[in-house]
């Protein structure tokens, strides 16, 4: 897998300016347009969107020996789904941290977040 293919989708919800938001402020000045490429509006109001991104801003970026190290962390077999009363392979590795979920009527377990990934969540709840 390699870490410069992919993109990044954050969703989010516009909320009133705060005084934190104004102290970072900053940040959007050093956002370039070929790293967010575009924000797409989920409702009329504007409130929700998803802001896609081509390259995460450098400060949460991974290095080749940090992406592989994540790489490295994950489960040892393929998850799995319920369709029609079978359990099925799902042909990827998953993991969810921080909250375990139910679907397909089955309980996906969480583990707590990687120290790696905390830079990233910081960034996400920005």
């Amino acid at each position: 897998m390699n870490s410069d293919s992919m993109s990044l989708f954050r969703y989010f919800e516009k909320k009133p300016k705060t005084a934190r938001d104004e102290t970072n402020s900053h940040r959007e000045g050093r956002v370039s347009q070929e790293q967010k490429a575009r924000e797409i509006p989920l409702t009329e109001d504007g409130r929700s969107s998803i802001e896609i991104w081509n390259e995460l801003p450098q400060e949460v970026r991974l290095d080749k020996t940090d992406f592989n190290q994540l790489w490295e962390e994950h489960p040892e077999a393929h998850g799995e789904f319920k369709i029609m009363g079978k359990v099925t392979k799902i042909p990827r590795w998953q993991q969810t941290y921080l909250r375990s979920y139910r679907f397909s009527r089955l309980e996906h377990p969480s583990l707590p977040l990687p120290e790696i990934l905390k830079p990233h969540l910081e960034w996400l709840q920005q």
